[in-house]
């Protein structure tokens, strides 16, 4: 005798005979079935789909060099998509001929369409599996507060497009993503509503896309004084120690600024498609160059140091 939940699932699927695709993770925004819903010209609320931010929602980690799984389903799948090929597959037609999906990266938890940069792409996608696509990384830089989304385009449909947004994190190392390619967004208000489409699987190479990353300047590593010999000095133990400590105090507040600059990345790349093509330009930070400066001038005060001392 079937069991209810096979048959709720049988019943979700008789009743959903005209299916689109999805993410259908606990971690995307506003996660309901009809975000599966594609998006088009008239959608003035397009971006993540109209869903913000949710603090209450897990968030996903990103591995640079490591893979991303994320189950791409119908929408009566969203909330079981382990049985995504059981309850969608009945309408092979939901992803309209494949076409390519990205997956991109925006360093806030409020982001703008063009703070998006492309991180992977997966040609063979969605698929007739409806199960967990994989996304092949590249290497990224640490980020804590981070919005990703993914998009797909369909092959054989209207002028359409599918967007969905989740949070996530990124274990790297400090630093910026200096420039890479813009999300190209498609049949949503100020961008290309008429083919041809930027069908992904034709615009990107199949797996990770590489992102120009700049990696923050290291610390200031204090010197020994104690290695320093003061035979003979004319300046003090003490106050060669003092000013060194002052000014490799001084230089690790410097370089502190780089934790930060995770959620603060440049982008300098022109979008791929769009009016809206455009350079995303963010505040270039000084963190390094000062701390390079204090660093320099703390080396110059402890060998003048020494030489007196000697």
């Amino acid at each position: 005798m079937p069991s209810f939940a096979s048959l709720l699932f049988a019943l979700a699927a008789a009743t959903h005979a005209s299916a689109h695709m999805m993410v259908s993770s606990p971690a995307v925004w506003g996660l309901v079935d009809e975000l599966e819903n594609p998006l088009g010209a008239n959608d003035p609320n397009w971006l993540c789909h109209g869903k913000k931010y949710d603090p209450a929602r897990p968030v996903l980690s990103l591995t640079p060099g490591g893979k991303l799984g994320l189950p791409i389903t119908c929408g009566a799948a969203s909330s079981h998509p382990e049985n995504g090929k059981q309850i969608c597959g009945n309408d092979p037609s939901a992803i309209h001929g494949g076409g390519g999906c990205i997956l991109s990266i925006a360093p806030t938890h409020n982001p703008k369409a063009e703070d998006f940069i492309v991180i992977s792409s997966v040609h063979d996608c969605p698929t007739l599996d409806f199960g967990t696509i994989n996304f092949n990384l590249p290497d990224l830089p640490a980020c804590t507060d981070c919005t990703c989304q993914w998009n797909w385009i369909s092959d054989v449909a209207a002028d359409e497009s599918y967007s969905n947004c989740f949070s996530c994190s990124v274990n790297g190392k400090n630093g910026t993503i200096s420039g890479g390619k813009h999300t190209p967004y498609y049949a949503v208000p100020g961008y290309p509503t008429k083919s041809p489409k930027p069908i992904y699987k034709t615009v990107f190479p199949d797996g990770a896309i590489p992102v120009n990353v700049t990696l923050a300047a290291a610390a200031a590593t204090a010197v020994n004084v104690s290695s320093i010999s003061t035979t003979n000095s004319t300046l003090s133990s003490s106050a060669i120690a003092s000013r060194t400590t002052s000014l490799a105090s001084a230089a690790a507040r410097a370089t502190a600024a780089p934790s930060s600059l995770s959620t603060a990345w440049t982008t300098s790349s022109t979008r791929a498609a769009g009016p809206r093509a455009t350079s995303a330009t963010g505040a270039q930070s000084s963190a390094g160059r000062t701390a390079a400066g204090l660093a320099a001038a703390l080396a110059a005060s402890v060998i003048g140091a020494a030489a007196l001392a000697l």
